[in-house]
């Protein structure tokens, strides 16, 4: 309860703040402790001299940082707030918002809480190493999907970071030991052949694709509830009981973890006979044993039912003898009632389940004993959850849908037109229109989006470059959130504030539409040529070629060298090692390379164009011309140069690249990438590092078509994070552009060039640190201006002629990744 003078010193001050920071901080002192009232009012009215926005950004949040970091938390990461808000109002607010990389690590920092997202990729690692194949760790809050490792999104158990590690590292151990131990490698012909021969009935096996087979058996059951839950108490101790064996090094986190769940169970008197015989099967699978108070009728079953369960109990245990296991416990909780009445006496008990020792006739005696009917139908209620193990996932694996190319809120994306300039020619206007009904009379949808918006291109440059500096430098936005089973967050670098904006950008793994392989065999046949002195070029890049390696223990023949120098140093007393052989050794290629290919609208450019004169550009006439082609029948044919456009030429020269790729073997990716504002970062899959080469692909690099922004940023990282993925020595990224990066809210000004700048090249740096070598590739005349800023000692090429690039991309390629 908070002294009189202090509330009267509180509503005084509050007098003076403006009405709507004075109702945030009474519904915050609603939710935080008194004892920090008085200091929280300082902080407050320290960050409202300074700016009201950043005021009520500290408000809103103060109540997650006193929960995460405690009352003692709140003061170090408001201080640092405050120390960056004086220098930048935008960089204190976003801190504030807890939108930065240096507000989130301070508050991780000052909290004895572990997020999930701080130790993700350890814990991959982790199960890596305990089962030899790569399983992701996901939030429990996202959907179900079986192959993976589902952990809470914050741990705050205890009052270190080291023991609140401790608890994950368990949790995780405990859920990987059902891939490990073969939990999924259950079989429901085996188990109703089991429940034949232990003479259990069941309902007739559905045909359902879309069960596993372990929910199929259970569903079986008449109380398929009751079934579940004891499957799911005996497996899980199996899982528990093999994994400490199994890992000794982790079993006495184990252990003392077992303990605190057994500690917190619910009491057992508070609970029916069948809900007390089930809480007793838990704790025995906890490997708890002693003596326990019982309802008395319940005496013989239990004794019994703890040496059925310490049949898993074993190292030498499997998911068959947990199926018998399950069974029998079954026919005994079955016959128990469920209904809550009441329980007249209680009796203490020894059981532990160590022995595992039964007989069929030990269960037919107890059945026989039981007084109560086979059947109740009150309602099942099942035991509270032992929280390390997390959900044991009976459900089928999901396949992953395709992301739509639908916006967040469900409605398909249009491409955005630019507004035609007041100062357009009307003559001009009036041959645009005309060339208009042109296009909208071809069956060529991508014509139809992207008509005009690059003829005014120049005046578009022109109107966003007279738009005034804004002086306010925040950003308006906050973290995103994931939205689609393919969707993926990232940071983004702002450099004015010399951090990272966490979750900022959210990248959607969009299919490609599948055209037909006309345009790919059409790109062969043109470039025939070339193809064959490319793939002349590569052959010298083949791994069927040897290397001599010597100083062998075996080989093909003496390595005189070596021989001479062992048989010297023999005379002269020396032990050395006899090395004294040579052979030759394949030399193999170890690389994968993804590819991410520009789709932004400006990639519509006539190539043509590119050479005249842009201040007072002819395109009228073209267009009609360009119109009336497409009219033509020219399906499954190549443009003529005079209308072919930059996204043309780098599709024709990802063909000629793929079939050099194909000749050598290296593993590849090819992506695609465009944008509209922060959360709609899109990479279209021509091709993933996954994949194989097919028909498929083929179609899709037909469908490749000009879509909108240049956020490069996100997609940088994406591709960084496909390309971590792969297990190969040499990992290259290869970024092909037509100009700078630019997107819609790219920076704090709306399109900040220096922002963008920035921002890309802190993502090749991200990509640079993690063993990936890149490479950016542009046609953009002006490109060494910034492009000198994004890479810095990295590799990058101007290509002045664009016209070159089917020829030169593969050329670069090979000199790139030897």
């Amino acid at each position: 309860m908070t002294d009189n003078r202090d509330t009267i010193s509180v509503k005084q001050a509050l007098e003076s703040f403006p009405p709507t920071i004075a109702d945030e901080f009474r519904a915050v002192i609603r939710l935080v402790p008194a004892a920090v009232h008085n200091r929280l009012l300082e902080l407050t009215e320290e960050a409202l001299r300074i700016s009201s926005p950043a005021a009520s950004e500290f408000l809103r949040t103060c109540p997650f940082v006193i929960e995460r970091a405690g009352p003692t938390g709140l003061e170090p990461w408001c201080q640092e707030g405050l120390e960056l808000l004086r220098k930048s109002e935008g960089s204190g607010i976003e801190y504030f918002r807890l939108g930065t990389f240096r507000s989130v690590q301070l508050l991780e920092k000052l909290s004895p809480g572990v997020e999930l997202d701080s130790i993700k990729k350890l814990m991959e690692t982790y199960c890596l190493a305990l089962i030899g194949s790569k399983t992701p760790v996901l939030s429990a809050e996202l959907p179900i999907n079986r192959n993976a490792i589902f952990l809470p999104e914050f741990v705050d158990r205890y009052p270190s970071k080291p023991e609140n590690f401790t608890w994950y590292k368990v949790m995780t151990t405990h859920q990987i030991g059902h891939f490990e131990f073969g939990s999924y490698e259950f079989r429901i012909d085996k188990a109703t052949s089991l429940c034949r021969d232990l003479g259990l009935s069941h309902r007739p096996v559905e045909s359902d694709d879309t069960e596993t087979d372990l929910l199929k058996f259970l569903n079986l059951f008449d109380n398929s509830s009751l079934a579940t839950d004891i499957f799911t108490i005996v497996e899980d101790g199996r899982i528990d009981f093999a994994t400490k064996q199994r890992y000794r090094g982790i079993r006495q986190d184990y252990s003392r973890i077992q303990a605190e769940a057994m500690s917190i169970r619910p009491p057992i008197t508070s609970h029916s006979l069948r809900e007390a015989f089930l809480e007793i099967m838990v704790r025995l699978s906890l490997e708890s044993s002693g003596k326990w108070l019982v309802p008395a009728v319940l005496r013989t079953p239990l004794q019994l039912a703890s040496r059925i369960l310490g049949r898993v109990m074993s190292s030498e245990a499997s998911i068959d003898d947990s199926t018998e296991v399950m069974i029998r416990l079954y026919q005994l909780a079955s016959r128990i009632p469920a209904s809550r009445s009441r329980i007249d006496r209680w009796e203490a008990i020894e059981l532990n389940s160590s022995d595992g020792l039964f007989t069929s006739s030990d269960i037919d005696a107890v059945l026989r004993e039981l007084e109560w009917e086979a059947t109740d139908n009150s309602p099942h209620f099942s035991p509270a959850r032992v929280e390390y193990r997390g959900i044991f996932r009976l459900e089928p694996v999901y396949e992953t849908k395709e992301a739509e190319a639908t916006g967040v809120d469900g409605t398909e994306t249009e491409y955005a037109h630019s507004p035609w300039p007041a100062s357009t020619d009307t003559a001009m206007l009036d041959d645009i229109l005309d060339i208009g009904e042109l296009a909208a009379a071809t069956d060529d949808p991508e014509e139809t989006h992207v008509f005009g918006m690059n003829a005014l291109s120049e005046q578009d440059t022109l109107l966003s470059e007279a738009q005034p500096e804004q002086e306010d430098d925040s950003i308006e936005g906050e973290s995103l959130a994931v939205d689609s089973p393919r969707s993926y967050l990232y940071d983004e670098w702002d450099f004015r504030a010399s951090d990272y904006r966490l979750r900022w950008c959210r990248v959607r793994e969009m299919p490609l539409e599948e055209g037909n392989t006309d345009f790919f065999e059409a790109t062969l046949d043109e470039y025939a040529r070339l193809v064959a002195e490319i793939r002349g070029r590569f052959e010298q890049l083949n791994p069927r070629a040897r290397r001599k390696v010597k100083r062998l223990h075996d080989g093909e023949d003496f390595d005189l060298d070596a021989l001479v120098d062992f048989v010297i140093g023999k005379k002269a007393g020396h032990g050395s090692d006899a090395k004294i052989y040579w052979r030759r050794n394949k030399v193999e290629r170890d690389v994968s390379v993804a590819f991410l290919l520009d789709m932004s609208s400006s990639t519509v450019e006539y190539i043509n164009r590119l050479q005249r004169d842009s201040i007072n550009p002819v395109f009228a006439s073209d267009y009609r011309t360009y119109f009336e082609w497409l009219q033509s029948d020219h399906k499954g044919k190549l443009r003529p140069r005079e209308f072919k456009r930059i996204i043309d030429l780098e599709k024709e020269s990802i063909v000629l690249l793929i079939r050099a790729l194909e000749a050598i073997g290296d593993n590849y990716g090819i992506y695609g990438f465009s944008s509209h504002g922060r959360e709609n970062v899109e990479l279209y899959m021509i091709k993933d590092l996954e994949e194989d080469f097919s028909d498929r692909v083929k179609s899709r690099i037909d469908s490749i078509i000009p879509q909108r922004g240049t956020r490069m940023g996100p997609a940088i990282r994406h591709a960084t994070w496909k390309l971590e993925q792969q297990e190969s020595k040499g990992k290259f990224l290869f970024l092909i552009s037509d100009g700078r990066p630019e997107d819609h809210n790219y920076g704090r000004e709306g399109l900040e060039k220096e922002y963008a700048i920035h921002d890309t090249k802190m993502a090749l740096l991200e990509a640079r640190q993690k063993g990936i070598t890149s490479l950016c590739l542009t046609f953009d005349r002006e490109g060494h201006d910034y492009l000198r800023t994004i890479c810095g000692d990295m590799q990058y090429e101007v290509l002045d002629d664009i016209e070159s690039l089917p020829a030169c991309l593969p050329t670069l390629y090979g000199w790139f990744t030897t």
